[in-house]
C-alpha cells in the first residue's frame, strides 16, 4: 500500500484522497467549528470549503495525467481528515454514536494501545476483539434488564408472532379470534418474523417465550450478527484481524442500528440485515470472472438468501448484483453450481412468496404498514386516499435528500463514510465493484426514494449500507495496523492508523453506553402495569372481552398490546390497533357508533362484541365511564390503565341462536351448537370455515359482519377457524 513518498505519483493519489475525503466532510457538516459547538469556525463558509476540497481532489487528478499515472484512492487522504474531524465540533452533535467530548479521551486511549499493539506486532491480537465485544455488549444488555422483559416498542409485537409461529407454525396465516373480534394473522412474513423464528426454533419450542425472548434477542444481535459479517469477511478471503474488525464494526458502528434493534425493535429487519454482507460475498464469487463458487458456498447461499428474503424489502438490496447478473448471464450461467443454485431458490422461493405476497397483503404492508384486519382497512380507506393524492414529485428534493444523508451519517462511527471509499478500492475486482455500486444505489433508495412515502422507512437503507461498509473499512484499518513500519514515515503513518483503531474501539464503550441506556437512544422493559393487566384481564373479563378505549399506541411500557393475549391467559380483547399500523389517531369505537354517544351509542357496541370491561388511559374515556356509575364500576387501576366494570353486562358471545362451552386459541373458535343456525359476535373474513356448518357474512352494522352458521348439527361440537394456506391461496388468486 502507498505512504508519503517523494514520487509524483503518490502525492497525487495522496492529493486526490485528501481532497476526495474532505469534500465528503464538508457536504456532510456543511460548518464545522473547532473542538465543540461554541469553537472557532474551520473555514470561512461552506461554499468556500467545498470549492477548495474539489480543487484539491481535481489537482490530483491532473497531477497525476500529467506524471502518466493512475490516481488512487489511498487511506492516508482520508485520515489526515479523520484526524482534523477528531479535533472538530463532530463528535458533539446530537444522536452521535461517538459522543463527545468527553469520548475524545478514550479513542486517544485506544489508539495508544493500538499503536503499542502496532510497534509490537502485536496487532493480530484484536483478531478476538468481536468475540469481547459480544460478551460485553451482552453483559451490559442483562445486567441493565435485570429479568425484566424487553418490551420497547415492536419488541411486543414481535413476542406475540413468535408465539404465535411456536403454537400454529406452518399453518399460517390463519384466523387469530382473540383480538378485536377475529383478525387475520398474517404479517409474519412482511415483518420478517419468520427468519428468527427458524435460525432460533430451538429454544424457541423449549422455553416460554416471555422467558427466553430476552436471551433470544441478544443472542442474535451480539452474537449471531457479528458471526456472519465475520463469516462473509472470510468468505471474502480476509485475514482474521480484518474479519474481526470488520464484525466489530458491524454491532458498534452505526447509532442507528441499536435504534432500530433495541428501541423500534425490528428484529426481522435486523435478522435479514446480518445476513446482507454473507450474502453480497457469495453473489460477487457468482459474478466473477476469476473465482468459482464451491458447493459448500453455493449451499450456503441457497440457505442464506432465502432466510434473508423472509424480510421481503432485503431484496433491494440486491437489484444492482441482480442487473450485474442479468448483464453476463452466459459467463455467470457457465460456472458450476449456479444454474442449480438459481434453480433452487426459484423453486424453494417463489411459491412462498406468491402465497404470502398475495395472503399476506405484503404490498399494501409495505406501502402503508397495515391494517391487518378488514374493518380497520375499511375505516381507513377515505383518509388513505387523500394521501395519496398528494403529489409524490412535490416529496422529491435533491435538499431533503442530502439532509437524511446527514442525518444518518452523525449516527455512523465516522471512518465508516471515511475509511470505506479507500477499502473498496482495495478490495477491487468483483466484491469491491459490487459494494460500490450498491452502496451507490442503497443511497439512492435511502435519501432520494425515501422522502417519496416515508411509510416505506426506506431510511433504513443507511442501517444496511453502514453493516455493508463494515467489511471494507475493516479490511483497510487491518492492513493498516499490519504494514506501516515498512513505509518511509512510520511512526506519523502509525499515529495516523492508530487513530482509526482508536475511532473503532472507541464504538465498542460507545455501544455498551448505549445498551445501558445512558444515551439519547432509550429503548424500554416491561413495567409491573403489563403483568398488573395480566393478572386482572382474567378476572375482570372472564366471560367477555377487555377492550381499551380511545387509541393506544406506546401507552403501555413503551410498546404495543399485542401480546396480552397471549401473556393474560388468552382473554379475548380489543382495541384500536394491537400493533404499529395506524398511522394516525384512530378512536376504536367507530364513528357510526360515536355520533350517537348521548343515545347509547357506546354501549350499542360494547354489546354487539361483547365486552365485558374496558380499560381507560385517555382523559375523555376516563371521564366517559366515571360520570356513569350505574353503568361502570373501577374494578383496577394501575400506572395509566384504569379498568371499568360494565355493570349490565350480558355475557355472551353469541349474537343469534344458541351455543354453549365456547372457548378460543389462537386461531380457532369451538363450541356446541343448540340450535342450527347461530351469529358469533366474531367478525367474518371470507377465508373463515367451519366444521360441520356453512359459514356466511351476517352484517348487524355498518362495515361489521359477523360469522353466520348455518346447518349446524344440534349437541356436536363446532370448529370455527381458516382454510389451510394452499386454499386461502386459491381464494386471494
Amino acid at each position: 500500500m502507498a505512504a508519503f513518498s517523494s514520487s509524483s505519483s503518490t502525492k497525487s493519489s495522496f492529493l486526490f484522497s485528501l481532497g476526495v475525503a474532505a469534500t465528503i466532510v464538508v457536504l456532510l457538516s456543511q460548518k464545522m467549528r473547532f473542538w465543540s459547538g461554541d469553537g472557532l469556525y474551520l473555514w470561512p463558509s461552506y461554499k468556500f470549503a467545498l470549492g477548495a476540497s474539489i480543487t484539491a481532489a481535481l489537482a490530483g487528478i491532473v497531477l497525476a495525467k500529467a506524471s502518466s499515472e493512475r490516481v488512487k484512492l489511498e487511506p492516508w487522504g482520508f485520515l489526515v481528515v479523520l484526524a482534523v474531524l477528531f479535533l472538530s465540533d463532530w463528535l458533539t452533535k446530537p444522536y452521535n454514536l461517538l459522543q463527545g467530548p468527553s469520548i475524545r479521551g478514550e479513542i486517544l486511549l485506544f489508539a495508544a494501545l493500538s499503536f503499542y499493539l502496532m510497534r509490537r506486532n502485536l496487532a493480530p491480537l484484536l483478531s478476538i476483539a468481536w468475540i469481547l465485544t459480544a460478551i460485553l455488549l451482552f453483559i451490559s444488555f442483562h445486567q441493565l434488564a435485570s429479568g425484566r422483559l424487553l418490551f420497547s416498542d415492536d419488541h411486543a409485537v414481535f413476542q406475540y408472532r413468535l408465539e404465535l409461529l411456536k403454537r400454529n407454525f406452518p399453518s399460517i396465516p390463519f384466523y387469530e379470534p382473540r383480538w378485536n373480534g377475529g383478525i387475520d394473522a398474517r404479517d409474519f412474513f412482511a415483518t420478517g418474523a419468520l427468519n428468527f423464528f427458524f435460525l432460533l426454533s430451538p429454544l424457541i419450542y423449549s422455553f416460554p417465550t416471555e422467558k427466553i425472548y430476552n436471551l433470544l434477542v441478544t443472542l442474535m444481535f451480539f452474537f449471531g450478527a457479528p458471526a456472519l459479517v465475520y463469516a462473509a469477511a472470510r468468505s471474502a478471503e480476509m485475514s482474521r484481524l480484518a474479519s474481526s474488525l470488520a464484525a466489530t464494526l458491524a454491532i458498534t458502528g452505526n447509532l442507528l442500528w441499536y435504534r432500530w434493534a433495541f428501541q423500534y425493535g425490528t428484529v426481522g429487519f435486523l435478522t435479514s440485515l446480518s445476513l446482507v454482507p454473507l450474502n453480497l460475498v457469495l453473489v460477487s464469487r457468482a459474478l466473477s470472472d476469476t473465482k468459482e463458487l464451491s458447493l459448500k458456498q453455493a449451499v450456503t447461499l441457497g440457505v442464506t438468501f432465502s432466510l434473508m428474503l423472509m424480510w421481503s424489502p432485503s431484496g433491494l438490496v440486491f437489484v444492482p448484483a441482480i442487473l450485474w447478473g442479468l448483464i453476463k448471464i452466459r459467463t455467470v450461467l457457465r460456472k458450476r453450481y449456479v444454474l442449480k443454485l438459481a434453480l433452487f431458490l426459484l423453486l424453494f422461493n417463489v411459491p412462498w412468496i406468491v402465497m404470502f405476497w398475495s395472503v399476506s397483503n405484503v404490498a399494501k404492508f409495505v406501502t402503508h404498514g397495515g391494517p391487518v384486519y378488514t374493518q380497520m382497512a375499511l375505516l381507513e380507506r377515505d383518509e388513505q386516499h387523500k394521501f395519496d393524492k398528494a403529489s409524490k414529485l412535490d416529496r422529491l428534493s435533491l435538499h431533503k435528500s442530502l439532509e437524511i444523508v446527514r442525518e444518518n451519517a452523525v449516527s455512523w462511527n465516522p471512518i465508516l463514510f471515511l475509511l470505506s471509499l479507500p477499502g473498496l478500492y482495495f478490495l477491487r475486482r468483483t466484491l469491491g465493484k459490487l459494494l460500490s455500486i450498491t452502496a451507490v444505489w442503497l443511497v439512492i433508495v435511502g435519501a432520494g426514494i425515501a422522502p417519496i412515502n416515508p411509510r416505506l422507512e426506506f431510511e433504513r437503507m443507511f442501517v444496511v449500507l453502514a453493516f455493508m461498509f463494515s467489511l471494507p473499512c475493516g479490511a483497510i484499518i487491518a492492513r493498516l495496523l499490519t504494514q506501516t513500519k515498512d513505509h518511509l514515515m512510520p511512526r506519523l503513518q502509525s499515529a495516523l492508523a492508530s487513530l482509526a483503531a482508536g475511532f473503532l474501539l472507541a464504538g465498542v464503550l460507545s455501544g455498551a453506553s448505549v445498551i445501558l441506556n445512558r444515551t439519547l437512544v432509550q429503548y424500554a422493559f416491561a413495567r409491573p402495569e403489563v403483568w398488573g393487566l395480566c393478572e386482572a384481564a382474567p378476572q375482570f373479563a372472564s366471560k367477555g372481552r377487555l377492550l381499551f378505549s380511545g387509541f393506544v399506541l406506546h401507552e403501555l411500557s413503551d410498546g404495543h398490546l399485542a401480546p396480552l393475549v397471549n401473556y393474560c391467559g388468552d382473554t379475548e380483547m380489543m382495541a384500536s390497533s394491537h400493533v404499529h399500523n395506524v398511522w394516525r389517531y384512530k378512536q376504536i369505537v367507530p364513528a357510526f357508533f360515536m355520533s350517537r354517544i348521548e343515545s347509547g351509542g357506546v354501549e350499542e357496541y360494547l354489546d354487539l362484541y361483547n365486552v365485558e370491561s374496558v380499560a381507560a388511559h385517555e382523559k375523555f374515556w376516563h371521564d366517559y365511564f366515571t360520570a356513569r356509575p350505574e353503568m361502570y364500576s373501577p374494578v383496577w387501576k394501575g400506572e395509566k390503565f384504569e379498568i371499568f366494570k360494565r355493570l349490565n353486562f350480558s355475557g355472551s358471545y353469541v349474537h343469534e341462536g344458541q351455543a354453549d362451552s365456547l372457548s378460543v386459541t389462537s386461531n380457532e373458535i369451538k363450541f356446541i351448537a343448540r340450535t342450527p343456525n347461530i351469529v358469533l359476535k366474531y367478525n367474518y373474513l371470507p377465508f373463515v370455515t367451519a366444521s360441520h356448518c356453512k359459514v356466511a357474512a351476517k352484517e348487524v352494522a355498518p362495515l361489521i359482519d359477523f360469522i353466520e352458521l348455518t346447518e349446524c348439527p344440534i349437541g356436536e361440537e363446532i370448529s370455527v377457524h381458516s382454510v389451510s394456506p394452499l386454499k386461502r391461496l386459491q381464494l386471494e388468486l
